[in-house]
């Protein structure tokens, strides 16, 4: 039910439209009648009203003056003038003062006043639909939203040539300035399986707690990563600021973790960045502080530990960045049998060079694994926990041939699920380059060529084959063309020439590559075998 107020300096004239208006119960309004624009105001200030209907010329205060005084407090109600005088200046003053509906004649019959008011009310309707639509339009985005960042920061970790625009933060209210450099914090409830349930409402709460906490120094966002992490990106509002924020960071971990296990009896832990990182190093940072909350703690104990202690395993292979990248490609591409062709071959190659070097080898390869998992959200459908990955692989927890062992057939595991899974449309194209290049090894195999042949510029044939394979396109041909070499070497009377045009190198060349990568000549090669 609405409600209409009367306003006319005349009684008689207010009562009678009171009287008409009231007596038409199909409009369902609460009806008032006053007589200056004082009582009105006075009236307005106590309840609402939705509906007036006003005489223009009043002593005192007239209609006009109202009319600004109602928009100003105001300004869904809907206004219809009274007047005995038809003055077009008087129309132009009520529609620039706003929230008028209609201007009426009083010497116009009651079927006019009539069809005003439901005008109003029509009015009123349309406008608080639309007000339902866009209050239910901005609670979906308000529930929405805390998703859409989540899956904008996962999209960051699993992919690191996403550039971080200004308008795509603003556009997520993700209030932090894609141009600064970052702090991380990574939060976990610590709980058994038996109250594996629980963790959901604890993680919550300890992501209320610490948005309750952070003072007005930092800017910051946080995302629920999963039932058991939640991630704090950070920065300072004052430019370099990072003495202070990292104190202020440091404070607020100590008092959450303190809080949740007298108030709760929960244990969390946190790791945290104790320098400034760019956008573009985000996945590798969250790789690291995830590592090291087990690495450093095991499951279940409650501790705040800084990246700085992970640098002494973290570092990769260095010798073998190129293979390691090889075996992510191999696995990106679902090819079995070289993956572990590689896998053993850096495993027998580091176990020989002593155990420092087979712990950063292994650490790298946990990794290489915990990203696939990651990107492709696999741990529910192989039906695997991080923690338990992390747990199996780390050396304080099991011995170097267990680790070994729990990364193989965690693989195995994982190329049995890719074969189940639709093929990504780029990797259909990468495999197809694959098989096209073994083919015609002989042939012009630039990278102009190879991008007519996909339909792909050469700037972005390039750059997709290193993200999908971990090596470069030029260095994969190279590779396949010294591998075909080689077994012609072997297997072939062919002379040293004939070999080097059949793998589509000049002779000279041919030779020099082939003694840089392998140390011999390809005669010296031949004569050796």
């Amino acid at each position: 039910m609405y409600s209409l107020l009367i306003v006319d300096d005349e009684p008689i004239i207010a009562d009678t439209l009171g009287f008409l208006i009231n007596s038409l119960t199909e409009l369902k309004l609460d009806v008032f009648t006053t007589y200056n624009a004082y009582e009105a105001l006075e009236l307005m200030n106590k309840r609402k009203i939705d509906i007036v209907l006003s005489d223009i010329r009043m002593p005192g205060m007239d209609g006009i003056t109202l009319q600004k005084e109602i928009y100003k407090h105001w300004k869904n109600c809907k206004i219809i003038f009274l007047t005995g005088y038809n003055d077009f200046s008087y129309i132009q003053t009520i529609i620039r003062n706003g929230g008028s509906v209609d201007y009426i004649l009083k010497s116009e019959d009651d079927e006019e006043i009539i069809q005003a008011v439901q005008k109003a009310i029509v009015k009123i309707e349309e406008e608080r639909q639309k007000e339902k639509i866009l209050l239910r339009s901005q609670e979906k985005i308000r529930v929405a939203l805390p998703i859409m960042q989540k899956e904008y920061f996962v999209e960051l970790i699993h992919n690191q040539d996403l550039v971080v625009t200004k308008e795509k933060l603003l556009e997520l209210e993700i209030p932090l300035d894609s141009t600064q450099k970052l702090m991380m914090v990574l939060g976990k409830i610590n709980l058994t399986s038996k109250n594996q349930q629980e963790t959901e409402k604890y993680l919550n709460k300890l992501q209320k707690l610490l948005i309750n906490t952070f003072d007005h120094s930092i800017q910051f966002v946080s995302i629920l990563y999963d039932k058991r992490r939640i991630i704090l990106i950070v920065q300072p509002k004052l430019a370099n600021d990072w003495t202070r924020s990292l104190e202020t960071v440091s404070t607020i971990m100590k008092s959450a973790n303190n809080y949740m296990n007298h108030t709760y009896n929960i244990s969390t832990s946190f790791s945290y960045s104790t320098k400034p990182f760019s956008w573009q190093d985000i996945g590798d940072l969250f790789y690291r502080l995830n590592t090291l909350i087990v690495r450093e703690v095991g499951i279940g104990k409650g501790v705040i530990v800084q990246d700085v202690d992970l640098i002494d395993y973290a570092e990769p292979l260095q010798s073998n960045v190129n293979h390691l990248l090889q075996l992510e490609g191999y696995l990106e591409m679902g090819d079995r049998q070289s993956f572990y062709e590689l896998l053993f071959s850096l495993y027998h190659q580091a176990k020989k060079n002593g155990s420092h070097l087979l712990y950063e080898y292994l650490t790298a390869l946990t990794n290489i694994i915990l990203q696939y998992l990651n990107k492709y959200n696999l741990y529910s459908t192989l039906q695997i926990d991080i923690d338990d990955v992390i747990y199996n692989t780390q050396f304080i927890h099991r011995s170097i041939e267990k680790v070994f062992n729990y990364i193989h057939d965690l693989s195995e595991v994982i190329f049995d699920k890719k074969e189940q899974l639709p093929t990504d449309s780029h990797i259909q194209i990468i495999t197809y380059l694959q098989k096209y290049i073994y083919q015609h090894l002989n042939q012009d195999l630039s990278l102009t060529k190879l991008s007519e042949i996909v339909n792909y510029s050469p700037t972005y044939l390039s750059k997709l084959y290193k993200r999908k394979t971990g090596q470069s396109l030029s260095g994969f041909i190279a590779e396949q063309r010294l591998a075909y070499g080689k077994d012609l070497l072997i297997n072939s009377n062919n002379k040293i020439h004939e070999i080097a045009t059949m793998i589509g190198y000049e002779s000279p060349y041919f030779i020099r590559y082939f003694k840089k990568v392998y140390g011999v000549t390809p005669q010296q090669f031949r004569e050796k075998v």
